[in-house]
């Protein structure tokens, strides 16, 4: 889809969209409204499906006015910088970081499978095209750690990094980031995004290293000081709380409702859209032989259930479903409205099979 052709980056819980091109100022306005960066495609990051399962996330941001390193950070910037030397350049892909991409990702965060440095981050498109830069650090020459980034108008946006093993006691992956912000007050930019921010996962503890983080809390869409995260901006347990309500109304009448996830393409919207949702609670029906499903979705920033008729779900889903499914993916569906209370949606389905409907089972 051409960036032309989206007017607004809405904050919205789920977005996933593909854009071949930003200017510096569109790519200010992403990331502001809490959107990121995954290839081709900008995402919202209220829910991240990291190791086969969905997780909570929130959107972090680094005000650079008025910032100071920390004693400590000094320390690690001083002493590496007697050691190694770096550079910042418009990104180029290169054997050598492709290599060590490779190794970094397959000893250190233990990936499976390694996709190519170029289609995790690009996928054939120009880097200019969302003016992409790297940082290198070298030792003697020797590529040994480098980040990516997009660069806005007034922000840059970390990407990806990778160090050499052999140099984990160098603390080279903080060190890179002390780098960036350290690039950001030089070209007197406002903001730094580490990125996504996920629940109870170590590995991402390091991003509140630096100090000073501030976070986008959905709801209000502000960015708040980071100590002021609370249980309540954890969404995604919001919603599978709220669909659990469902479940628990409909397995009281009898009423078979699973649980379906997606990752497919969506565009923020203001109005109800089924593909707005990546998981919603889901009630098959049987009417004159054909299937059709009702789907059922709790609304974070509206506080409401939104319900929807769909036909054509592919694949079938499992019970109890384990993997993610496009259930997104129907071949059409209407709005059946919307609804502040469980109860509700359950007089809505009764209703719906008390007619010429039969509930599937």
């Amino acid at each position: 889809m051409a960036v032309a052709q989206i007017i607004n980056f809405l904050p919205a819980f789920y977005a996933r969209f593909h854009v071949d091109k930003l200017s510096p100022q569109e790519m200010d306005e992403a990331l502001a409204a809490g959107y990121f960066r995954n290839g081709l495609e900008f995402c919202s990051i209220s829910a991240r499906h990291i190791n086969l399962q969905w997780v909570s996330s929130v959107m972090l941001r680094l005000p650079i006015e008025g910032y100071l390193f920390k004693k400590k950070h000094r320390k690690i910037l001083k002493s590496n910088d007697l050691r190694f030397t770096h550079e910042v350049k418009p990104f180029v892909l290169t054997a050598e970081k492709e290599a060590l991409w490779q190794r970094f990702k397959t000893n250190v965060h233990k990936w499976g499978l390694v996709a190519q440095l170029e289609r995790h981050l690009l996928r054939g498109n120009p880097a200019d095209n969302y003016r992409m830069f790297d940082l290198c650090v070298y030792d003697q020459g020797k590529l040994v750690a480098f980040t990516a980034f997009d660069l806005g108008a007034n922000s840059i946006a970390s990407l990806e990094a990778a160090y050499d093993p052999d140099y984990a006691s160098y603390s080279l992956g903080f060190y890179t980031m002390l780098l960036e912000i350290q690039y950001c007050q030089q070209q007197k930019l406002t903001f730094y995004y580490p990125g996504f921010y996920p629940r109870d996962i170590s590995m991402f503890n390091y991003k509140l290293r630096p100090g000073g983080m501030t976070f986008f809390r959905l709801k209000t869409q502000e960015w708040l000081p980071i100590g002021e995260l609370t249980n309540d901006d954890w969404l995604f347990e919001e919603i599978l709380e709220r669909l659990g309500l469902v479940k628990q109304l409909l397995a009281a009448a009898n009423i078979n409702g699973i649980e379906g996830y997606a990752m497919g393409t969506s565009l923020p919207t203001a109005q109800p859209n089924i593909t707005s949702y990546n998981v919603q609670l889901i009630v098959p029906i049987v009417f004159d032989g054909e299937m059709f499903q009702l789907f059922i979705a709790w609304d974070v920033l509206s506080s409401l259930y939104h319900v929807f008729e769909g036909t054509g779900l592919s694949p079938i889903l499992p019970n109890p479903p384990r993997a993610v499914h496009y259930y997104q993916q129907v071949s059409q569906y209407r709005y059946l409205g919307q609804f502040r209370r469980a109860g509700e949606v359950l007089t809505l389905v009764q209703r719906l099979g008390d007619g010429n409907w039969k509930l599937g089972n």
